[in-house]
């Protein structure tokens, strides 16, 4: 069965998918739900020193909800489909490869095989709202396929406008994701950024982050995700634990 692409995966606290509904309405103000996303943490080694940096955005001036907020390499959503529900962790990673091609313009053969879920976290943001709820390991269980979930997505269509006016405004918008999170080192590349969802992409040490961090505005997840975790050691003892 072949579903639009606008049909977010609905889920609850567990990760148990529970619905969809469309991509709009996921995000409105007062009316969303909690939803699966992914967000991708990409490294490279610095080619003269050696040390990990990691690859950071400032999102487009065109996007409804964080427009210019600096995040992480890439973010987005799975769309519900049959894999959503036997291989959860696959299903993530097929879309976040596709986002990363379209956003980025790098190559999938280039990270396919680079990418691993390193947890899930539960939040919750707005413009009044930011709340980190849980973290969730990267257990991911298989549930059964829900055909009438899948059947009724096919016909899942916006239910509320989009607000007229300044709709980049955050009074509009809300996001509550569970969001797979996966790193990535990669080499030999080249970036073609979209210029529809970036404005600027470069990559950043350690030390460059915990000043950019004091001078510019960043979403909440990687605000609250670079809180929690010390994203480079998590690169770095991948790195140490892949070549024993």
């Amino acid at each position: 069965m072949k579903l639009p692409k606008t049909t977010t995966i609905l889920v609850d606290k567990h990760d148990k998918i529970i619905g969809s509904k469309n991509i709009v309405d996921v995000h409105m103000k007062g009316k969303s739900q909690a939803h699966r996303g992914f967000s991708a943490f990409i490294f490279q080694k610095n080619p003269e020193t050696k040390n990990l940096e990691l690859l950071i955005q400032q999102r487009s001036s065109k996007k409804l909800v964080n427009p210019r907020f600096w995040t992480n390499s890439v973010s987005s959503h799975p769309f519900l489909n049959e894999l959503s529900f036997t291989d959860p962790i696959l299903d993530c990673k097929n879309f976040l490869i596709e986002r990363i091609g379209y956003e980025l313009g790098i190559d999938d053969f280039v990270v396919k095989d680079k990418l691993f879920l390193y947890n899930r976290i539960f939040f919750k943001t707005g413009l009044f709202s930011n709340r980190l709820y849980s973290i969730l390991d990267s257990n991911v269980k298989p549930q059964p396929i829900n055909t009438d979930i899948l059947n009724s997505a096919t016909q899942i269509e916006t239910l509320y406008p989009i607000p007229k006016g300044d709709t980049q405004n955050m009074i509009y918008w809300q996001d509550h994701r569970m969001e797979y999170v996966f790193f990535a080192l990669i080499k030999n590349f080249t970036i073609c950024k979209n210029s529809d969802e970036i404005e600027v992409c470069h990559f950043i040490s350690e030390d460059e982050l915990r000043t950019f961090r004091l001078n510019y505005q960043f979403s909440y997840f990687f605000t609250s995700y670079i809180r929690e975790f010390n994203v480079f050691e998590i690169m770095e003892n991948r790195i140490r634990n892949s070549s024993k």
